[in-house]
């Protein structure tokens, strides 16, 4: 079992550093993506640099990754009674890819389309749930952080009540909470601060 777990350890690191973002801006529009706005190789800054009719590849290489991991895992430990607990975990080694993506110099995003694959990959109708919470709050806010903070908490909280009494599964969501906030720490003192930067998903209207 042992071989099983490392192999999904690194073929889900090895697929999250296949870092959306990054790839298209550079081989697709020759530019970096972390050279512009708050440097971050995530859909956020995805979005604000290049615009949303250009993000759609990234989102399919981010979820997909994740999508492509949590299978692998799936399939090498679902027949030992541990399914849930190879999706979670990697979708954690996804996630850690695509913040310290080895093929990018550890550079990376925040890992929120990667935490929410996983929530589609385990309970899609709970993550179908939370995405519609994550774009009410956007719209209401045009905060993307914390719409993305708030979202994946939330899908967690329900997986560890979904998954109660399997203590791996509940650990491991309770982790990926914990990484997903960890990683807007900055996001939070700019929330606290009044100075996050809001996102629109359209133009604002002129006052």
């Amino acid at each position: 079992m042992i071989w099983r777990v490392l192999v999904l350890l690194a073929a889900g690191y090895l697929l999250g550093s296949l870092n959306g973002a990054i790839m298209i801006s550079t081989h697709v529009y020759g530019d970096d993506v972390r050279n512009h706005g708050s440097g971050n190789a995530g859909m956020t800054n995805f979005l604000r640099t290049y615009g949303k009719a250009k993000l759609v590849p990234v989102i399919l290489i981010d979820v997909g990754k994740t999508l492509i991991a949590c299978f692998i895992g799936w399939l090498l430990l679902h027949e030992m009674g541990y399914g849930p607990e190879a999706k979670i975990l990697a979708g954690i080694a996804t996630m850690v890819g695509h913040a310290l993506p080895v093929f990018y110099g550890f550079h990376g995003g925040k890992g929120v389309l990667a935490a929410a694959a996983v929530g589609f990959s385990m309970s899609w109708w709970t993550a179908l749930i939370c995405l519609v919470i994550f774009f009410l709050i956007l719209e209401t806010t045009k905060y993307m952080s914390l719409a993305s903070m708030t979202a994946v908490t939330l899908w967690c909280i329900c997986g560890i009540v979904m998954f109660w009494g399997r203590w791996f599964v509940v650990v491991c969501l309770a982790l990926v909470a914990a990484m997903v906030i960890f990683l807007h720490r900055g996001n939070i003192g700019r929330l606290i601060a009044g100075n996050e930067r809001k996102t629109y998903l359209h133009t604002p209207k002129e006052k």
